[in-house]
């Protein structure tokens, strides 16, 4: 029998009982031989001298009696009262349906039948509402249902984020072209897509908002680290009190547009060539002839011959052109339709952004529209207006105006420097765009091929100002307002969503301080050629699963088989059935590696026994470059410190404590499911022991392992 021995133990308590008996006795002993003459002291020596050993004896054999009564006390009623309680945490907090094992003394067993009775009784109860609140919900999950179709087999990409960028619901067509490196719930979308782009347009959003009747949805391209090119709609989702709360984001591929227009443009470029060179001939004959009034006829012939081949080659140039660009040029853009003074105004709030400048505009007639991604071109006139007038001196005033010159729209921006020599105007197209200390994923020549338009500096005139001017496509307002856009909700199957992820992690805690539930985990697991990480043994199989707003996604998984280095030992084979004939093709570690650390980037990881899964994956990803330096909980440690009574903590015991069914034992991705639900239903027994942040569970986990190596 093993006491604690702690204060406010039972151990302690009979260490005190026993030592206040033995206490006692040696008082009263005391007290009565003060009390005895010289001879009945000598007679009572003498006795205990005859009877010592028959005295001790018996002292031993009551302390034996005594220490077989305290151990049958903790076994009958003290051990048994311990599980019992441990046991109705868990029915209470985690699996209603679950029954107390009786054991123990009778009375102790009588009251697991009660709880068992009254759990019964509560079952049936829960059963009858449960089955009220199906019903109510049929025609609801039908919505949901049917939402969540529509969305699924939308062509256009369909993502719901927070005002941070963490994604909340996306569907498959998002996911495949935002998919490198992959996005999931929970994640940042800005890993895979501009922030700079994305915070600007969430600016024009809000700009938007402020001004009531006003379309609040904007409209830009997109270019993602791979090269696609994505016409993005991004429209608010608000909360009651008008904050915005989230973003819908629409994606359509305009890739296809761009790379359409770009061959468009090379196949117009030789065809101008021919007929600009055949202008010029024409109009050189055309003067020849005009001045030289006295030419012989056989010359006259020569010239009148000239201009003959020459306007048949120029009317056959421009057929050509005609017929390349139709062949060409793309039914739909990635720039759309926008009045002017829209443009104007968010063209001016991006130049404020520079610094202390006096902007003022002139506000364009209603029907003056531009076609124009409203976000790309404002960031690329600003940037021209940052390399135009630099710091020290910078820009001061600024004056914005826009003109309608037949089918081109003239913005104007008076107030720049002067004109930028040939070859510093070329080394500025060929930039990344890089505007208030943003560098956005696109360049000054590529905002305005995309654009078809221009731009240049018209030299100071009598105000010694210069005054920079952009040349875009003009646009006619469309004969239909659009329709004003409403909150998109979708239900299951292909769309992943978690809309609970709206109410987030709390703004500006550190991960350290996040609740349990909150954190965003990745469950794992390895197998092995062996169980020796130091030996040389390697991972032959690396399973995940993530975890979000304390839900398991089984949509979102990792499961991959590896090449070792050496072939799996016999025993290991035995128990997982990975042998080398089946991982001979398999990739090797640094990539699975590399590839895992960006499926659980930005997560906690979970793991059951966890030490020997990390020191495979430091010394391989080591190895191969790849770093694990996020926080880890174990779930053997977690179960440590909520049920220390407990001695077996293996991943079969506590999963059968809890009531988890481990689907796929010895398989890494099954096992890492099942630490993953082995957590979600640690976590409200933890937070009922006052283990609620991420950093109380580190601190317990320490904890654990200290007594569990102290033994």
């Amino acid at each position: 029998m093993r006491l604690n021995l702690s204060p406010g133990s039972y151990g302690f308590a009979v260490l005190l009982a026993a030592a206040a008996a033995l206490g006692g006795a040696a008082l009263f002993g005391l007290l009565a031989w003060r009390d005895l003459d010289p001879a009945e002291r000598a007679a009572a020596g003498e006795l205990l001298r005859r009877s010592g050993p028959t005295l001790a004896l018996g002292g031993c054999l009551v302390l034996l009696v005594g220490g077989m009564l305290v151990e049958w006390i903790d076994r009958q009623y003290r051990r048994p009262l311990g599980r019992l309680r441990e046991q109705v945490s868990i029915l209470r907090g985690l699996s209603p349906s679950r029954r107390i094992r009786p054991e123990g003394a009778a009375e102790v067993q009588g009251l697991a039948a009660e709880i068992n009775a009254l759990s019964d009784l509560l079952e049936a109860r829960r059963e009858s509402v449960e089955e009220r609140i199906r019903a109510a919900r049929g025609e609801l999950e039908e919505e949901k249902r049917l939402l969540s179709g529509i969305l699924a087999e939308l062509p256009e990409g369909v993502l719901v984020c927070d005002p941070e960028g963490r994604i909340i619901l996306y569907n498959e067509r998002a996911r495949q072209w935002l998919g490198d490196p992959p996005i999931g719930l929970g994640r940042s979308l800005l890993s895979v897509f501009d922030p700079g782009l994305f915070r600007q347009a969430l600016e024009d959003v809000a700009s938007r908002l402020k001004r009531a009747g006003r379309e609040p949805a904007v409209s830009f391209a997109a270019r993602l680290p791979g090269g696609r090119l994505l016409h993005t709609t991004m429209a608010p989702l608000l909360a009651p009190t008008r904050e915005i709360r989230g973003v819908i984001l629409i994606f359509a591929d305009a890739t296809e547009a761009d790379e359409a227009v770009c061959r468009g443009e090379e196949a117009l470029e030789t065809h101008f060539f021919t007929l600009r060179r055949s202008v010029g001939i024409l109009r050189t004959t055309v003067e020849i002839l005009r001045d030289a009034k006295g030419l012989p006829p056989g010359k006259r012939r020569e010239f009148e011959e000239i201009l003959d081949r020459e306007s048949r080659t120029a009317a056959q140039a421009t057929e050509e052109a005609a017929a390349a660009w139709a062949a060409h040029r793309p039914p739909t853009g990635a720039v759309s339709a926008m009045p002017a003074g829209d443009f104007l105004e968010l063209l001016a709030r991006r130049v404020r952004g520079l610094g202390e400048i006096d902007v003022r505009r002139e506000v364009p007639h209603p029907t003056l529209w531009v076609r124009a991604d409203g976000q790309a071109m404002a960031a690329a006139i600003v940037f021209l207006l940052s390399r135009l007038a630099p710091p020290p001196g910078g820009l001061r005033r600024i004056h914005c105006r826009c003109t309608r010159r037949e089918h081109r729209v003239l913005v104007d921006l008076v107030g720049t420097g002067a004109p930028p020599e040939a070859a510093a105007q070329a080394a500025w197209e060929r930039e990344p765009l890089a505007v208030g200390g943003v560098t956005l994923n696109t360049t000054l020549a590529e905002v305005f091929r995309r654009h078809r338009a221009s731009w240049w500096v018209l030299p100071p005139g009598e105000s010694a100002e210069g005054t920079l001017r952009v040349m875009l496509e003009a646009a006619g307002p469309p004969a239909i307002p659009p329709p004003r856009r409403t909150t998109l909700l979708a239900g299951s199957r292909p769309v992943y969503y978690d809309f609970d992820l709206f109410a987030g992690r709390r703004a500006g805690a550190a991960l350290l301080d996040q609740p349990l539930g909150l954190l965003v985990c990745t469950a794992f697991d390895t197998e092995t050629t062996g169980l020796d990480p130091e030996g040389g043994d390697e991972i032959i199989a690396l399973g995940a699963v993530r975890i979000v707003n304390g839900r398991l996604l089984e949509s979102e998984v990792f499961e991959r088989l590896v090449r070792p280095g050496i072939d799996p030992r016999p025993e290991s084979v035995r128990i997982h059935g990975l042998g080398p004939d089946i991982l001979r093709d398999q990739p090797e570690a640094g990539a699975v590696l590399a590839e895992f650390a960006r499926f659980a980037e930005g997560t906690v990881l979970v793991a059951h026994h966890a030490a020997f899964d990390m020191r495979l994956l430091t010394l391989q990803g080591g190895r191969a470059g790849v770093r694990f330096d996020q926080p880890v909980l174990d779930t053997l440690l977690l179960s440590l410190a909520v049920h220390p009574g407990h001695a077996d903590h293996r991943l079969e015991a506590i999963a059968e404590r809890l009531g988890v069914t481990i689907r796929g034992r010895h398989t890494a991705l099954g096992d890492a499911r099942a630490a993953a639900e082995i957590f979600l239903r640690l976590t409200p027994l933890l937070e009922k022991a006052g283990i609620a942040t991420l950093a109380q569970a580190l601190e317990a986990s320490r904890g654990a392992l200290e007594r569990r190596l102290r033994g």
